[in-house]
Protein backbone atom coordinates (compact mmCIF):
# COMPACT_ATOMS: atom_id res chain seq x y z
CA UNK A 1 0.00 0.00 0.00
CA UNK A 2 1.23 3.40 -0.60
CA UNK A 3 0.76 6.22 1.52
CA UNK A 4 0.47 9.49 0.36
CA UNK A 5 2.67 12.36 1.91
CA UNK A 6 0.67 15.42 2.46
CA UNK A 7 3.06 18.28 2.36
CA UNK A 8 3.02 21.23 4.87
CA UNK A 9 2.64 24.16 3.70
CA UNK A 10 3.53 27.21 5.76
CA UNK A 11 1.42 30.60 5.06
CA UNK A 12 4.65 32.34 5.96
CA UNK A 13 6.18 31.01 2.44
CA UNK A 14 2.96 32.84 1.16
CA UNK A 15 3.39 35.50 2.69
CA UNK A 16 7.10 35.76 1.57
CA UNK A 17 6.43 35.41 -1.91
CA UNK A 18 3.39 38.06 -1.87
CA UNK A 19 5.93 40.12 -0.01
CA UNK A 20 8.50 40.49 -2.56
CA UNK A 21 5.57 40.33 -5.29
CA UNK A 22 4.48 43.94 -4.28
CA UNK A 23 8.01 44.89 -3.30
CA UNK A 24 8.92 44.61 -6.95
CA UNK A 25 5.91 45.51 -8.38
CA UNK A 26 6.25 49.02 -6.19
CA UNK A 27 9.72 49.42 -7.14
CA UNK A 28 8.75 48.90 -10.58
CA UNK A 29 6.08 51.82 -10.35
CA UNK A 30 8.58 53.87 -9.12
CA UNK A 31 10.90 53.65 -11.52
CA UNK A 32 8.19 54.28 -14.47
CA UNK A 33 6.93 57.75 -12.59
CA UNK A 34 10.78 58.93 -11.97
CA UNK A 35 11.01 58.36 -15.49
CA UNK A 36 7.62 60.31 -16.90
CA UNK A 37 8.56 63.29 -14.43
CA UNK A 38 12.14 62.99 -16.17
CA UNK A 39 10.86 62.99 -19.63
CA UNK A 40 8.54 65.86 -18.61
CA UNK A 41 11.20 68.49 -17.70
CA UNK A 42 13.37 67.26 -20.70
CA UNK A 43 10.56 67.92 -23.54
CA UNK A 44 9.64 71.03 -21.75
CA UNK A 45 13.07 73.08 -21.83
CA UNK A 46 13.38 71.01 -25.19
CA UNK A 47 10.33 72.98 -26.53
CA UNK A 48 10.82 76.38 -24.75
CA UNK A 49 15.04 76.56 -25.78
CA UNK A 50 12.91 75.56 -29.86
CA UNK A 51 10.78 78.44 -29.58
CA UNK A 52 13.63 81.01 -29.11
CA UNK A 53 16.02 79.34 -30.85
CA UNK A 54 13.46 78.87 -34.07
CA UNK A 55 12.34 82.60 -33.34
CA UNK A 56 15.81 83.88 -33.38
CA UNK A 57 17.44 81.47 -36.15
CA UNK A 58 13.66 82.30 -38.43
CA UNK A 59 14.51 86.29 -37.71
CA UNK A 60 18.72 85.99 -38.47
CA UNK A 61 17.87 84.35 -41.98
CA UNK A 62 15.03 86.67 -42.91
CA UNK A 63 17.71 89.51 -42.45
CA UNK A 64 20.47 87.58 -44.94
CA UNK A 65 17.42 87.21 -47.18
CA UNK A 66 16.46 90.82 -48.07
CA UNK A 67 19.92 91.91 -46.89
CA UNK A 68 19.74 95.34 -47.98
CA UNK A 69 19.42 99.05 -46.45
CA UNK A 70 16.13 99.58 -48.74
CA UNK A 71 14.49 95.69 -48.19
CA UNK A 72 14.07 96.50 -44.37
CA UNK A 73 12.47 98.83 -42.28
CA UNK A 74 10.26 98.95 -39.42
CA UNK A 75 6.10 99.80 -39.45
CA UNK A 76 3.53 99.86 -37.04
CA UNK A 77 -0.16 98.38 -37.70
CA UNK A 78 -2.93 98.13 -35.60
CA UNK A 79 -0.23 99.42 -32.94
CA UNK A 80 1.84 96.02 -33.24
CA UNK A 81 5.67 96.65 -34.11
CA UNK A 82 6.74 94.82 -37.78
CA UNK A 83 9.47 94.25 -39.08
CA UNK A 84 8.83 94.50 -43.53
CA UNK A 85 10.49 92.63 -45.98
CA UNK A 86 9.98 93.85 -49.47
CA UNK A 87 10.98 92.41 -52.43
CA UNK A 88 11.17 94.39 -55.38
CA UNK A 89 12.24 92.21 -58.29
CA UNK A 90 11.02 93.05 -61.73
CA UNK A 91 8.74 89.92 -62.49
CA UNK A 92 7.22 90.09 -58.48
CA UNK A 93 6.81 92.53 -56.16
CA UNK A 94 6.36 91.16 -52.31
CA UNK A 95 6.10 92.38 -48.92
CA UNK A 96 6.83 90.39 -45.66
CA UNK A 97 5.31 91.05 -42.28
CA UNK A 98 7.37 89.73 -39.15
CA UNK A 99 5.32 90.52 -35.68
CA UNK A 100 4.10 89.16 -32.86
CA UNK A 101 0.66 88.71 -32.43
CA UNK A 102 -1.57 86.68 -30.00
CA UNK A 103 1.34 85.02 -28.84
CA UNK A 104 2.99 84.16 -31.99
CA UNK A 105 5.44 85.02 -33.90
CA UNK A 106 4.16 85.45 -37.54
CA UNK A 107 4.83 86.27 -40.81
CA UNK A 108 2.40 87.61 -43.15
CA UNK A 109 3.19 87.58 -47.06
CA UNK A 110 1.23 89.85 -49.82
CA UNK A 111 1.92 91.05 -53.09
CA UNK A 112 -0.38 94.35 -53.00
CA UNK A 113 0.01 96.96 -50.36
CA UNK A 114 -3.79 96.51 -49.14
CA UNK A 115 -4.54 96.22 -45.28
CA UNK A 116 -4.31 92.54 -43.61
CA UNK A 117 -5.12 91.21 -40.84
CA UNK A 118 -3.12 90.50 -37.73
CA UNK A 119 -4.39 87.01 -37.48
CA UNK A 120 -4.03 86.35 -41.26
CA UNK A 121 -0.31 85.77 -39.93
CA UNK A 122 1.71 82.25 -40.23
CA UNK A 123 2.46 81.03 -36.78
CA UNK A 124 5.82 80.24 -36.64
CA UNK A 125 7.28 80.24 -33.16
CA UNK A 126 5.54 80.87 -29.67
CA UNK A 127 7.13 84.23 -28.81
CA UNK A 128 5.29 87.14 -26.15
CA UNK A 129 7.25 89.92 -27.76
CA UNK A 130 9.65 90.79 -30.06
CA UNK A 131 11.76 94.16 -29.43
CA UNK A 132 14.51 95.90 -30.85
CA UNK A 133 16.83 98.87 -30.55
CA UNK A 134 19.38 100.51 -33.30
CA UNK A 135 22.61 100.88 -32.13
CA UNK A 136 23.69 102.15 -36.03
CA UNK A 137 22.26 102.63 -38.83
CA UNK A 138 22.62 99.14 -39.84
CA UNK A 139 23.43 97.18 -36.23
CA UNK A 140 20.27 96.34 -34.82
CA UNK A 141 19.82 94.34 -31.15
CA UNK A 142 16.46 92.33 -30.74
CA UNK A 143 14.87 90.68 -27.09
CA UNK A 144 12.73 87.77 -27.83
CA UNK A 145 10.50 86.91 -24.78
CA UNK A 146 9.28 83.44 -24.57
CA UNK A 147 5.22 82.38 -23.08
CA UNK A 148 7.28 81.48 -19.88
CA UNK A 149 8.88 85.12 -19.38
CA UNK A 150 12.66 83.76 -20.61
CA UNK A 151 14.39 86.25 -22.70
CA UNK A 152 17.08 85.93 -25.60
CA UNK A 153 18.85 88.44 -26.94
CA UNK A 154 20.04 88.79 -30.67
CA UNK A 155 22.27 91.05 -32.58
CA UNK A 156 21.49 91.26 -36.46
CA UNK A 157 23.90 93.31 -38.75
CA UNK A 158 22.60 94.02 -42.32
CA UNK A 159 24.66 94.81 -45.44
CA UNK A 160 27.04 92.69 -44.20
CA UNK A 161 27.60 91.17 -47.82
Amino acid sequence: MIKLVKKHTHTLDYLFICGLFVFFCSISVLLVTIGVKQYHGITKQALKNQNLRTASSYLTEKFQQYDSADAISFTESNETPMISFTNANKKESSTTYIYVYDGYLREFRQNTDSDFLLEQGTPLAKLQALEWAAYSSNLYHFTLTDPSGDVSSLYISWNAK
